[in-house]
């Protein structure tokens, strides 16, 4: 399945860029969910909240929880 960045909303652009630069800062080789994640819970004008507050789960919590397996994940080293 292709996924096509012409046809995602502007909220979707925004949490892929940030998700991508999460990945960059901390010189990981690859963009995994993780980062994906931890961008949706950040913000706060989508409703990511508010789906995730109806099934029970603070976004808080969640973007925690993604953030310690960010931190688990590979890095890229050298120069």
């Amino acid at each position: 399945m292709a996924f096509d960045p012409k046809k995602w909303t502007t909220k979707t652009s925004e949490a892929i860029a940030a998700a991508m630069q999460s990945a960059t800062s901390n010189n990981n080789p690859e963009l995994t969910a993780d980062h994906v994640m931890a961008a949706l819970c950040r913000q706060t004008d989508t409703v990511v909240p508010a789906v995730l507050s109806k099934l029970g789960i603070a976004a808080t919590m969640l973007s925690d929880r993604a953030d310690e397996a960010v931190a688990k994940l590979p890095r890229a080293q050298g120069g």
